[in-house]
């Protein structure tokens, strides 16, 4: 099953945001919990909370922050491959201005995590196309239906409208 990488880098920023704000509140709690502590007048459980908080965001929060940068950088890789179609390590070191070795160490990683599914790593080079992939894909052109107007999925020489479900000969 494929995995989705926008999903997950909106997840991670979320997580982020959420422990970093964690880490700022938590310290006022822990002042507001504090006050007049030994006259009776503190409220012990806000103080108690605000140092979870405090210690959750002081070490979760960069923690996530990094993961988050490592992920957008993936992503990023990710959609340069799928919607350029850009597929040699070299034009890629070259567009995303990063060495060949971390290049083809990312789409190891884009591999292996499935992000990047119905691709083969040639040589730590190249990335080519499954045969099962090339064969089951199907061409869209900007041709449109004569009875609708929307567009025509081509494969091979037969057209079949997106919305009304018409089939044509393409000539």
């Amino acid at each position: 099953m494929k995995k989705d990488i926008k999903k997950d880098c909106r997840k991670l920023l979320i997580v982020s945001i959420v422990l970093s704000a964690m880490f700022v509140a938590g310290i006022p709690f822990i002042v507001l919990g504090a006050t007049n502590l030994s006259s009776g007048g503190g409220y012990v459980f806000l103080m108690i909370v605000g140092i979870a908080f405090t210690v959750v965001g002081f070490y979760g929060s960069p923690i996530c922050w990094v993961q988050y940068g490592e992920k957008v950088s993936l992503k990023n890789l990710y959609e340069i491959i799928t919607v350029d179609k850009m597929y040699n390590v070299k034009e890629l070191s070259q567009n995303l201005n990063k060495n060949e070795k971390t290049i083809a160490n990312q789409i190891t990683t884009l591999i292996q995590k499935r992000y990047l599914v119905g691709f083969t790593f040639v040589d730590r080079q190249e990335l080519k196309v499954s045969d099962n992939v090339s064969k089951n894909t199907k061409i869209v052109n900007t041709k449109k239906c004569p009875n609708c107007g929307a567009n025509l999925t081509i494969s091979g020489n037969t057209g079949v409208c997106e919305y009304c479900n018409a089939t044509f000969e393409i000539k």
